[in-house]
């Protein structure tokens, strides 16, 4: 029996620290893994108590930065959940149409799923959104390494904004941090202030 769904959603679990702050990014590319352009989308992240609630607990617009949306979750929005399993779900809009891309269980916890790590790659596919997603929770810790792309530093400004593992490949020679960059050197956020020198790894 051959199927065909005219909605492209694929399910993604996300875990959260109550009382913590916590940044989830969400990376954008096409199918021939060049970054995807999100100009032309709005995106929204929601939190229901049931997936069938038609109304939201909380909803947070991701910041948007070149092919990546960061879901940024404040210490003080976290505090707001109780320890239990709530529903998400990412909706974007383009064209005026609106579609799920990620839908899940958020998983609200005072520490019993420490060390679980969110990150994976999913792919949406529907006539008008082949796009592949990587996830990744930007602990500065975990240690994972997050190519971002090409970055032209002849603005004389790191990128940003920008969490630990970040990294990127010089495209235009520029002066970063005081430091003269050349197309093909690999820079790397490690952490601390964006435009600090002493907050990046560059590889020449």
């Amino acid at each position: 029996m051959v199927a065909v769904t005219a909605d492209p959603t694929r399910e993604l679990t996300l875990y959260f620290r109550i009382n913590r702050d916590g940044v989830i990014v969400f990376s954008f590319l096409d199918l021939n893994g060049i970054a995807l352009d999100l100009s032309p989308y709005t995106i929204v992240v929601n939190f229901k108590y049931r997936k069938s609630d038609s109304s939201n607990f909380l909803q947070i617009t991701p910041t948007i930065s070149g092919n990546t949306a960061i879901l940024i979750l404040t210490k003080s929005q976290s505090a707001a959940f109780r320890e239990q399993t709530f529903f998400w779900e990412l909706v974007r809009t383009k064209s005026g149409l609106e579609k799920n891309w990620l839908t899940g269980d958020a998983i609200f916890h005072q520490g019993k799923f420490d060390g679980v790590t969110n990150s994976g790659q999913i792919f949406i596919n529907s006539f008008d959104d082949m796009v592949q997603i990587t996830v990744n929770e930007t602990s500065g810790e975990s240690g994972a390494v997050i190519f971002k792309g090409d970055y032209d530093a002849s603005t004389n400004l790191f990128p940003s904004p920008s969490f630990g593992g970040y990294q990127y490949r010089i495209s235009v020679a520029g002066i970063l941090g005081g430091r003269s960059v050349d197309v093909g050197a690999m820079i790397e956020k490690l952490e601390g202030d964006d435009q600090l020198l002493s907050s990046w790894d560059i590889d020449d």
